[in-house]
């Protein structure tokens, strides 16, 4: 009997982190916590997900090369961030970004990963199919949904950060936590201004 085939495959997630943007976000989970107490993505690193699947660990070595090279002439760039907006079918809090380079990005990782050594792909930010965004406050409760909307909405969030590179990133079977595996630059840039555009305003 082959045993192997009873292993279990892992989760992973490409993500991008939103470097200088960071504080600001997590400013914004604190007030939201502050009001309601913890809620699921309380404590998550604020991020844009690219994709996330399933694969046996053997596999992640092929995979990584297969970024790699699918990656290696795609230039760094800029995600606006403009606002906040709820998804109310999933009573989620997110903050909008600009599209365009992060779906073309998405699609590019799809074609890497789409492939037999991929056991399943559960999301994919790609053109025509999902919308970029960074995650405030996901899993809420009917009540506290409404309070978050109410809350973060009317708050005029508006910075800037660069996609310098991307993250991927693993979780076992029964796993709680995410472990990093590797980093994957892209192409410099020379950006204009790699600050956020705005400060984030004070809370009442």
């Amino acid at each position: 009997m082959n045993y192997s085939s009873l292993i279990l495959p892992s989760e992973y997630m490409i993500v991008a982190n939103t470097e200088c943007c960071e504080d600001s976000i997590i400013q914004l989970k604190q007030y939201l916590k502050n009001t309601i107490g913890t809620f699921p993505s309380a404590y998550s690193v604020p991020h844009i997900t690219f994709s996330a699947f399933s694969m046996q660990e053997k596999h992640q070595d092929l995979i990584i090369q297969r970024l790699r090279h699918k990656l290696k002439q795609v230039s760094s760039f800029k995600v606006r961030l403009d606002g906040l907006s709820a998804w109310e079918s999933s009573s989620t809090i997110f903050i909008q970004t600009s599209q365009e380079e992060s779906l073309n990005l998405g699609s590019m990782i799809f074609q890497a990963l789409y492939n037999r050594l991929v056991t399943e792909i559960h999301h994919s930010l790609k053109t025509k199919s999902g919308t970029a965004h960074v995650t405030v406050a996901r899993g809420l409760s009917p009540e506290n949904f409404e309070i978050a909307k109410a809350l973060l909405l009317p708050i005029p969030f508006k910075k800037e950060f660069t996609v310098k590179q991307i993250t991927l990133l693993k979780r076992n079977v029964n796993a709680i936590s995410w472990t990093e595996v590797c980093k994957i630059p892209l192409l410099a840039i020379i950006p204009n201004n790699q600050n956020g555009s705005s400060q984030l305003p004070l809370f009442p």
